[in-house]
């Protein structure tokens, strides 16, 4: 069983954060079930580290040796493996820049050519994943 620690909030969404230490947090509407999250958890968590480890191999020297985590809104879940490339490239490269500046974009751009193409497809993805969840509620 993984350990996770629940973060509650007035949030709508839930949302996992994992660590580079591996560290779990899920953060979670004040009144989701905690069944729920637990689900999630074991539905959702092999395949973000899974995601994280084929993006690290592939991309060698996007992530520096610091402490840090990375956070994925549950609706990432429900869209397309381009899209989820394009949101765990985009969160590596801010624990390298904490900004959207040039030096952010050109290391987004060396690992996907295409990031804006992508970045156009994650809000029409978005949308439609957002509907989908509110339909499963």
């Amino acid at each position: 069983m993984i350990e996770y620690e629940i973060i509650r909030s007035n949030r709508r969404t839930v949302a996992i954060e994992i660590g580079l230490d591996e560290r779990v947090l899920v953060r979670a509407p004040k009144r989701y079930p905690k069944y729920r999250i637990q689900e999630f958890i074991d539905e959702k968590e092999e395949w973000i580290l899974e995601h994280l480890d084929k993006i690290r191999e592939k991309k060698v020297g996007i992530v520096p040796l610091t402490k840090g985590a990375l956070s994925f809104n549950c609706l990432l879940m429900l869209m397309s493996d381009e899209i989820q490339d394009y949101v765990v490239v985009h969160e590596l490269a801010h624990i390298r820049y904490m900004n959207h500046q040039k030096e952010f974009w050109g290391v987004v751009e060396s690992v996907l050519p295409d990031y804006k193409e992508r970045r156009k497809r994650l809000k029409e993805e978005g949308a439609v994943a957002r509907q989908r969840f509110l339909a499963m509620k």
